[in-house]
C-alpha cells in the first residue's frame, strides 16, 4: 500500500476573550462561525539551515486579532496541538498544527464590517453554524486543562 503525505498547516489561533464571552467571526469560505485564525507566513530565507524564514507564531496570532479588531495586543500562550481534520475550503485531508493564544479585552467592538459573535462556552455546542475546527479546538482547550471539561 502507497503511503500518502499529507500537507502540513500551521495555523495561530486567537482565542480573543471579554468576561465569559468568545469572539467569533464568520468566514464565508467555511460557511461557519469560528475563532480569529491565520496560516503562519513563509518566505523564502537562504540564511536559515532551511532556506524558509516563518513568521512568529505570537506575530500570526496578534495579525488575526487585529484582522477583527484593529488593535495590537499581547497575545498569550494556551496551547498547542496537532490534529488531521478535512479542509472546510478545499475538501481535502491536511495536518494542522495549531497554537492558541489568548487576549482578553474589555469591550465587544469588531471593526465596522466583520460578521462577528460573542458567544459563551455553552453556546457552540447549540449555535450552527460553528466550524469544526472550532468545535476540535474547545476539545482540544478542555482536555489541556484550558477550559473546564
Amino acid at each position: 500500500m502507497m503511503e500518502t503525505k499529507l500537507p502540513v498547516v500551521e495555523v495561530a489561533v486567537a482565542w480573543i476573550k471579554h468576561g465569559e464571552r468568545v469572539l467569533t467571526v464568520y468566514n464565508a469560505s467555511w460557511g461557519g462561525f469560528s475563532f480569529p485564525m491565520t496560516k503562519r507566513r513563509e518566505w523564502v530565507d537562504s540564511l536559515t539551515p532551511t532556506g524558509v524564514g516563518k513568521e512568529l507564531w505570537e506575530d500570526a496570532a496578534a495579525r488575526a486579532y487585529a484582522e477583527c479588531l484593529g488593535r495590537t495586543c499581547v497575545p498569550k500562550f494556551l496551547l498547542e496541538t496537532k490534529l488531521v481534520q478535512r479542509s472546510d475550503r478545499e475538501g481535502n485531508y491536511k495536518h494542522y498544527h495549531f497554537q492558541v493564544f489568548q487576549v482578553e479585552i474589555n469591550e465587544e467592538i469588531p471593526l465596522p464590517g466583520t460578521l462577528a459573535e460573542w458567544l459563551e462556552l455553552d453556546d457552540f455546542n447549540q449555535r450552527r453554524p460553528i466550524s469544526p475546527t472550532t468545535l476540535a479546538l474547545i476539545d482540544e482547550l478542555r482536555r489541556g486543562g484550558v477550559l473546564p471539561s
